[in-house]
């Protein structure tokens, strides 16, 4: 083919590829290779022999083959994507463990089988979402550790930490829920205090748990006070302060 058939077979293969074919009209086909009709005269009959006549128009055999194979590629691709989730869509509505309730305004649709609860709402896609969960993980407290939480993703975001994974979530929650709710909000203050990347809900424990020393020494007085008679002259207070 001359440099110029090649031009134009290369257009036409393109729009065939983006149709699904090419017009028959040759008018219509000088426009799509860009060449006057006397241009396209000199390399019609050696591009026109590459294509076929169709119900559509022209098309060439070796592009519909392979605009065909592409298509089902694609098509297995959606239907991959759908599968996933529509998995994910059950295994959302299946861990979702808040007990049913009158109080959700949002009711359940026809395809939605998980029940309706105080903490659950129902989204267009039918995927119960739960109002004390993160990321799909339930919160191991209530409003007061959640305001901690959502204190702690908005300082990570801030600082432009690397956004965790969620079985990084998990683990984190897992730990903070072995502690009490106020060390577990301790823990996530004290992180954001002190400028930290992640969280040590092992320093919060020690912190709340260990007396200080003046404390346990006061104690000790308050004690052996408590312990004299009536009326004894007591100067322990005295000895120590």
């Amino acid at each position: 083919m001359t440099p110029a058939g090649v031009g134009a077979y290369v257009r036409l293969l393109n729009e065939q590829f983006r149709r699904g074919y090419i017009p028959a009209d040759e008018r219509a086909i000088c426009r799509i290779v860009g060449m006057f009709p006397d241009e396209w005269d000199d390399v019609r009959d050696e591009v026109l022999a590459k294509f076929e006549q169709i119900d559509d128009g022209l098309a060439n055999g070796r592009m519909e083959s392979e605009r065909n194979e592409r298509e089902g590629i694609r098509q297995m691709k959606v239907a991959a994507a759908r599968e996933s989730h529509e998995s994910r869509r059950k295994n959302n509505s299946a861990n979702c463990k808040t007990p049913p309730s009158a109080n959700c305004k949002t009711p359940p649709s026809a395809n939605c089988k998980t029940p309706p609860s105080a903490n659950c709402v129902h989204d267009h896609d039918h995927v119960t979402v739960s109002k004390d969960t993160v990321e799909g993980t339930a919160l191991p407290f209530g409003p007061g550790f959640k305001s901690a939480w959502d204190d702690w993703i908005a300082y990570r975001r801030e600082a432009r930490f690397p956004k965790w994974q969620q079985r990084t979530i998990d683990a984190q929650l897992e730990r903070l829920g072995k502690l009490t709710e106020p060390q577990a909000v301790e823990a996530i203050r004290q992180s954001i205090a002190n400028g930290w990347r992640g969280l040590f809900p092992e320093k919060a424990k020690t912190t709340e748990s260990r007396p200080t020393r003046n404390g346990a020494a006061n104690a000790k007085i308050a004690a052996q006070v408590a312990a004299q008679p009536p009326g004894a002259n007591n100067r322990i207070g005295d000895e120590q302060f």
